[in-house]
């Protein structure tokens, strides 16, 4: 949607709303002729103010080129009076706010060979916790069937439960978190250091406490929201794109992109994937003093929300983020990074199939070797070579070692006997969580010398005992390294599936008279085979589960 700014000159404190409200009416003033808009129409924008920027701008709400003639129209016929808002408040001509891409492949956006970018600025991300404060319902706990008033803290971590809660009545979800032990038992864990000091001593048993008074409460307060007004729905709006205006963009390069995620994932559930744990933990809220702010030299630091400051402010033109910290739960680094459609994210991108291009001038090269090995009198070629047929004829990811707090998933390498049998005369079925807890199940027909290698290696073993007991992660990708420092397990995934892409849209034949949504289903169809050999699945709700089972 098409967006127009203007700069604001003013040497005292602005009235934001009082200022939005002018620009909006400058567009139905009757001196505009046919282009001004009258009182009974609805514009097409709605009108955002930044204060970081000194700027108003309209956002445009309609893509309709007439409404576009008609904004544009009337910026030229504006005057300088026009521009005068207070006295010592004006305005500058409007301008076209746009998104630069920058061509990172043309000379002028190149940087030095292991930089990301030569020039970085940006404001920092977004605190909701610190920039929104909780607004509390009121809505009483039970326990022990006497109601207790919560401390806005305490109302607010109680609500995470409660919205649970209320997915899982709606069948929205897959898992029915509430009624599992190891869930409550985290929650409950968590909740108690969020309690004041009167309330941990009354209550003392997870079981006894009922949510029912605050469900109904975000229940309704759901159902108020369907009855908004046009003008609190617009409102609603406007806050959104002036919170993106404010923090989604950064100057990478001299040319603004857009950032993919500029909040900071607000205090919330933990629920991971599958069986995780650690599921039920509270995800605490993060604060600017555990963040770590990646800029430009000479550029000046964003600044912190008020009473607070950074973790540390660095300049490494190595980096692709703006912001790191680490997650409380996983203890792993989290960032902002910049948008998919940006220079660096395309970047990656073409390198990611650039190795995969070069895997495929060396694959009939490195399948000779694997299938010698697979045959080979040494046992730990043998599960080498068998992993790597694994990986390069049907997409298993490689796997990796995990510690006890993790989800138990595995991958072609870290297979057990339990996720495998075999089927005569040559059939492989495989049963086994891979990557985010999807299942995998497979029945797959394999060589004779790969049959025969999987019976071997299942011998004398106990279902829990690893399959391939004398390799790892790292040796498939060390074996791999020795054809090319590029490759990797990871790159077969990426190489196997843009063939599987390939093959199926060069099948495919696009009419003359074909429609955008006759090439979208083509191009679909050939993802789905990429998404059924990778095993790539979308997470039913319990809800459309039922729905299949009534029809």
């Amino acid at each position: 949607m098409n967006q127009y700014c203007y700069n604001i000159e003013a040497d005292k404190e602005i009235d934001s709303e009082k200022l939005k409200n002018y620009v909006a009416n400058l567009y139905r003033r009757k001196k505009f002729g046919d282009s001004a808009y009258t009182k009974d129409e609805q514009l097409p924008f709605i009108v955002l103010y930044s204060e970081k920027d000194k700027q108003v701008c309209i956002k445009m709400t309609s893509r309709a080129k007439k409404n576009i003639d008609r904004i544009e129209d009337i910026h030229k016929k504006l005057k300088a009076v026009d521009y005068k808002f207070e006295p010592d408040v004006k305005l500058e001509k409007p301008f076209l706010f746009e998104i630069e891409q920058c061509a990172w492949w043309d000379t002028e956006c190149k940087v030095s060979t292991g930089q990301k970018w030569t020039s970085l600025s940006h404001r920092g991300p977004y605190f909701t916790h610190l920039l929104e404060p909780y607004e509390p319902h009121g809505a009483p706990i039970i326990y022990d069937s006497k109601r207790y008033k919560l401390t806005p803290e305490e109302e607010r971590i109680a609500n995470f439960y409660a919205r649970r809660i209320i997915s899982e009545d709606s069948g929205n979800v897959t898992q029915k978190w509430t009624v599992d032990k190891v869930f409550n038992k985290n929650f409950w864990t968590d909740f108690k250091k969020y309690l004041t000091p009167e309330h941990k001593k009354i209550f003392k048993d997870f079981s006894k406490l009922k949510f029912t008074p605050i469900v109904k409460k975000l229940i309704a307060i759901k159902e108020a929201e369907k009855d908004m007004t046009a003008a609190q729905k617009q409102s609603k709006k406007v806050k959104a794109a002036e919170k993106k205006q404010d923090y989604g963009f950064a100057m990478i390069n001299g040319v603004r992109e857009p950032l993919g995620n500029f909040t900071i994932e607000p205090a919330a559930i933990f629920y991971g994937r599958g069986d995780n744990p650690k599921r039920g933990k509270i995800k605490r809220d993060i604060e600017p003093e555990e963040v770590t702010i990646n800029i430009a030299k000479g550029e000046k630091p964003p600044t912190p929300p008020s009473g607070h400051r950074w973790k540390e402010v660095i300049h490494d033109q190595t980096l692709a983020w703006v912001a790191s910290w680490k997650d409380p739960i996983s203890d792993e680094n989290k960032y902002v990074y910049f948008a998919a459609e940006g220079q660096l994210k395309g970047k990656s991108d073409f390198m990611k199939y650039e190795k995969a291009r070069k895997l495929n001038k060396y694959i009939n090269k490195i399948r000779e070797q694997y299938t010698e090995d697979i045959d080979s009198g040494l046992n730990r070629l043998r599960q080498l070579g068998t992993v790597l047929y694994l990986i390069d004829n049907h997409g298993i990811r490689v796997g990796g070692e995990k510690d006890e707090s993790e989800t138990d998933t595995v991958g072609a390498s870290t297979l057990r006997v339990e996720h495998v049998s075999i089927k005569p005369p040559n059939t492989i079925v495989f049963d086994f969580l891979g990557k985010d807890s999807i299942r995998y199940y497979k029945e797959i027909p394999v060589n004779d010398n790969v049959y025969q290698n999987f019976k071997d290696f299942m011998s004398n073993k106990k279902p829990a005992d690893s399959l391939f007991d004398l390799i790892s992660a790292s040796d498939i990708n060390d074996y791999l390294k020795t054809f090319d420092k590029d490759f990797s397990a990871k790159v077969f995934r990426t190489r196997l599936a843009s063939t599987v892409m390939d093959t199926n849209l060069k099948k495919s034949r696009v009419k003359k008279t074909a429609t955008q949504d006759d090439k979208k289903k083509i191009f679909t169809n050939a993802n789905i085979q990429v998404a059924k050999l990778l095993n790539h699945q979308r997470t039913v709700s319990a809800k459309a589960r039922e729905a299949v089972k009534k029809y």
